[in-house]
């Protein structure tokens, strides 16, 4: 928590305006009927009460103490969680109309000055249709088609990468994942090693979460701070947001003044900013619209790279400790696609099993365990309870992919869930869910979906995974823990993986394939 000495001259007024808050504050909370939650403390409310590791977690486990929409209070910042597909129904789809909004709060849409761009821009401003509608021209299920042949071009780089150092997977999994993003994005081929394009969206990705987590920062719930000046004791706040501002916009507008030199000189490949650029609509300001160009880049890679990687994590995580699955898996596709050739995108529909697993892959550990905060825009009353405007709303998808009613034993990693074998009745697609709720559904689900199958599919064509040995052939078994964030992901774990030997000549021929073109 960001802390702030104020000077004595003002000291008293401060304290004054803190106090005439916290007096409001209480008084407001005494007239309104919130959801149940923990109580909290004076002043701080909920602060302590939320774990800073899987907080999810909690809020599905405090489900049977205070029902399915839980309310907290963060310094004053009212955030209701909702956990069961009912709560997130009738609030952030059936209500969509006032639930579709972000958080303006004071460091991240002021401070930071990301109040329009996609991820936080408001349902009524006209960048959100604008934003919705370019994106989809890229990214709908239509155009996707035009994507894949990208996508399994890179996949063959990544299986090449698997053959020649499999101990890197993880670093395998981030470069396949930019490669494609950056490539649909800017017709940009990222180095094989530290892509200064890469490694400063990565790190506006990691910045962003900083910056919008609850609590984190005082003038969120103290906005007259905002005017504190940056060479004021204590005010070290002002300084990161800054760093923050001057980091992130550095990092979505390098890229794009690259596509701009690349189109100057003609020899731009097609992407979505060239497209973007080239036919730039007449209403709308050269300036404006360019910001809105590479503001929409920028979310592509945000919102598809750590999705895929996460998922990608947990798949090679379920292939190492779940053989059967995994063996099941392949014989489906040498049976649908056989050993002389990788899987295509075409061969999708032949692999009902591989479906199941890439969904029960999405249910058994959803890439954002919570989706991005919503705000209602006016007063609002549902079952009883008081929701007022600003107030935070956050469905807990993690939750939703682990209820009982739904998904019976939810913490088994099943794809049989949604098999039709055999005239069986499948559960609930977790895909309705894993990529957020209402108007602010990501625009970038079907990139993500289709990279994850294409790569899914081609590495279980390709190799096997299996536990990995130490020094004394003892094998060692995958711990199981995960990360904390906007997306969170299986952490680090050892495995071991080596070509199928029915398919040692195809891997050699795809690695010699991407040698030679490299």
């Amino acid at each position: 928590m960001t802390s702030i000495t104020v000077l004595p001259a003002s000291a008293a007024v401060t304290a004054a305006l803190f106090a005439l808050l916290v007096i409001y504050r209480t008084c407001l909370s005494r007239a309104l009927r919130y959801p149940p939650g923990p109580r909290g403390k004076r002043l701080i409310g909920n602060v302590h009460d939320v774990p800073k590791e899987q907080r999810w977690r909690t809020y599905a486990e405090w489900k049977s103490l205070y029902g399915p929409i839980i309310h907290l209070n963060f310094l004053g910042t009212h955030v209701v969680v909702l956990n069961d597909v009912k709560t997130v129904t009738d609030l952030l789809e059936k209500r969509a109309n006032i639930y579709s909004d972000r958080p303006l709060t004071t460091m991240n849409s002021q401070l930071v000055d990301r109040k329009r761009t996609p991820f936080f821009v408001p349902f009524a401003d006209p960048r959100f249709s604008t934003y919705r509608r370019i994106l989809h021209d890229t990214l709908g299920p239509r155009p996707m088609r035009d994507i894949w042949p990208i996508q399994e071009q890179e996949v063959k780089a990544f299986l090449r990468n698997l053959l020649v150092d499999p101990e890197k997977v993880d670093a395998h999994i981030r470069s396949n994942a930019a490669s494609v993003i950056m490539k649909v994005a800017y017709g940009y081929d990222i180095q094989p090693k530290h892509d200064p394009f890469v490694a400063a969206v990565e790190e506006a990705f990691i910045n962003g979460y900083i910056i919008t987590t609850p609590g984190r920062w005082l003038v969120d719930s103290f906005p007259i701070l905002r005017f504190v000046p940056e060479w004021f004791p204590g005010a070290e706040f002002q300084r990161k947001a800054k760093y923050y501002r001057e980091q992130m916009r550095s990092a979505y507008k390098a890229p794009l003044d690259w596509v701009k030199s690349q189109m100057a000189a003609g020899v731009a490949r097609a992407s979505f900013v060239s497209r973007q650029l080239s036919s730039q609509e007449e209403e709308v300001k050269a300036a404006d619209y360019e910001d809105i160009v590479l503001n929409a880049a920028g979310s592509m890679f945000v919102g598809a790279a750590d999705t895929t990687v996460s998922a990608m994590v947990t798949f090679f995580y379920i292939m190492t400790s779940h053989p059967e699955v995994q063996r099941r898996a392949q014989a489906e596709i040498d049976k649908a696609v056989g050993h002389d050739r990788l899987p295509s995108m075409e061969d999708r529909a032949s692999l009902p099993y591989v479906n199941c697993l890439l969904k029960e892959i999405f249910r058994w550990c959803p890439p954002g365990p919570l989706s991005l905060p919503h705000t209602v825009t006016r007063d609002d009353v549902y079952e009883g309870y008081d929701i007022p405007a600003g107030t935070v709303i956050q469905g807990n998808i993690w939750a939703l992919m682990h209820d009982e009613t739904m998904y019976p034993d939810p913490f088994t990693f099943d794809p049989d869930r949604f098999s039709t074998a055999d005239g069986r009745v499948p559960q609930e697609d977790p895909t309705r869910w894993v990529w957020g709720f209402g108007r602010r559904v990501c625009p970038g689900q079907h990139l993500a979906d289709a990279m994850l199958y294409i790569t899914i599919v081609s590495t279980l064509a390709a190799f096997h995974i299996g536990k990995a040995v130490d020094e004394h052939g003892r094998i060692i078994e995958p711990l199981l823990d995960f990360t904390t964030g906007t997306t969170s992901r299986v952490k680090p774990f050892k495995c071991r993986i080596s070509p199928r030997p029915e398919c040692e000549g195809l891997i050699s021929q795809v690695a010699a394939e991407v040698e030679a073109t490299s």
